[in-house]
């Protein structure tokens, strides 16, 4: 089943270079950028560190072929929405990771979602961050009927929420992430569904037991949510040179040997779990990637 993943990654990505470069990139191009600028900026401090690390790996594989390289990070709570729009400008930021995005809207067009998905579908594992005294509210909940009387927060502008309105679950997205936690401990909603890679480190940075707030322990919820490199359509040499690199260490066995070092002990974990899970639709991916089921299936979840 793995050689057949990397066959189909591989023929994957071999049509999406083309695309590339029907739009413009050429290899002559590569010749006249003498050090590639990368404008680097994470809204995840959980997930940064493997991002940030799969993103060297992919520059390094390319090393032989492209310019040498410089990264600018930038340290900023931009929020969903402001994020789009700086990294569609292409010069505050011109690279980032986050959940796939359907192609709708003027802002959506300006920007290259390298067609690699970087967490192997761990992002869609959801933990609900609650409170400690709904605790026995969530235990009661074992499928989607009886989770539609639970209201969802969620962050302005945050993709997510198409998935749940479309699933007719409640939702209300107002505020910055920052502010969540608070919000949620002040009861202007039920819930904080949260990815199991950054769900307890992210309670933790909030100070989530001060504010009486923790993991509903044997629900979770699941839904398709790649996460892929975002990178502006002013930079296609960067997104040309990521796709590779990144195609690259999928073949080598560098890609799954990175994975497994940040988060081998949590999918042996998740193995070991027997919560129940309520798998959601996501009406976005339902045609471009066909994923509905589990994806961590593969690896024995």
């Amino acid at each position: 089943m793995r050689v057949w993943r990397k066959l189909h990654l591989l023929l994957r990505v071999s049509a999406w270079l083309l695309v590339l470069a029907a739009s413009g990139v050429q290899g002559s191009a590569i010749q006249e950028v003498d050090v590639m600028q990368i404008r680097y900026w994470n809204g995840t401090a959980a997930r940064d560190p493997y991002e940030l690390a799969l993103l060297l790996l992919a520059l390094d594989k390319t090393a032989a072929d492209y310019p040498p390289f410089n990264i600018t990070r930038l340290e900023a709570d931009l929020g969903s929405d402001r994020a789009r729009h700086e990294l569609a400008r292409g010069e505050l930021i011109n690279i980032y990771a986050a959940p796939y995005r359907a192609r709708v809207g003027e802002v959506e067009t300006k920007i290259v979602q390298v067609p690699i998905p970087l967490l192997k579908g761990l992002l869609g594992y959801r933990n609900l961050v609650i409170r400690e005294k709904d605790l026995a509210r969530f235990e009661q909940i074992s499928n989607k009927e009886e989770l539609k009387p639970i209201l969802i927060g969620q962050g302005r502008s945050w993709p997510d929420v198409a998935i749940y309105r479309h699933n007719g679950l409640q939702v209300m997205d107002e505020g910055l992430f920052s502010n969540l936690f608070a919000m949620l401990s002040l009861g202007r909603f039920d819930c904080l569904p949260l990815g199991v890679v950054e769900a307890k480190a992210t309670l933790a940075a909030f100070d989530g037991d001060k504010l009486d707030l923790t993991i509903a322990p044997d629900l979770m919820l699941y839904y398709p949510w790649p996460v892929l490199f975002q990178i502006s359509g002013k930079h296609s040499l960067l997104a040309e040179r990521v796709t590779k690199g990144l195609a690259l260490a999928a073949k080598d066995g560098s890609f799954d040997a990175l994975f497994d070092h940040y988060y081998g002990e949590l999918v042996e974990q998740l193995r070991e779990q027997e919560s129940k899970m309520i798998v959601l639709e996501n009406p976005t991916l339902k045609e471009q990637m066909g994923l509905q089921e589990p994806q961590l299936t593969a690896l024995g979840l």
